[in-house]
């Protein structure tokens, strides 16, 4: 006999509030007391399926995840000239690729050669 699914509609209430406040997934699966293996193999069930329970919860997490950045930007815009920064840097750090800034990196192979020319004029 299988053991009953801990994919419950408590469970994921539980996970939507805690992402929707803005919690990272890790931080939402502890709360909710499930392990984050299980949340990300249930949503990767999600993505695959066309409909059904697992489809309906990456998608109510995908929305929890919306509302948070959208009550996040209304909170910075209404705050702006008071703590701008405090919500500018959580929209950097928890959404990065839309609100971090964007990193440069640059490899080198190869040799770089320095050529040290004396063409000061010592006066003779």
């Amino acid at each position: 006999m299988a053991r009953p699914s801990k994919l419950t509609p408590e469970a994921t209430k539980r996970l939507t509030d805690a992402i929707r406040a803005g919690n990272y997934y890790e931080a939402a699966c502890g709360c909710a007391g499930i392990g984050y293996s299980t949340f990300r193999v249930w949503m990767t069930k999600g993505e695959k399926a066309k409909s059904g329970k697992y489809r309906e919860f990456m998608e109510a997490i995908k929305r929890a995840e919306h509302e948070a950045e959208v009550r996040m930007v209304a909170q910075w815009q209404k705050h702006m000239p008071d703590n701008w920064q405090a919500i500018a840097t959580f929209l950097e750090r928890r959404y990065s690729d839309r609100w971090g800034r964007k990193r440069l990196d640059i490899e080198h192979s190869g040799e770089i050669g320095i050529k040290i020319v004396d063409d000061i004029n010592d006066g003779d």
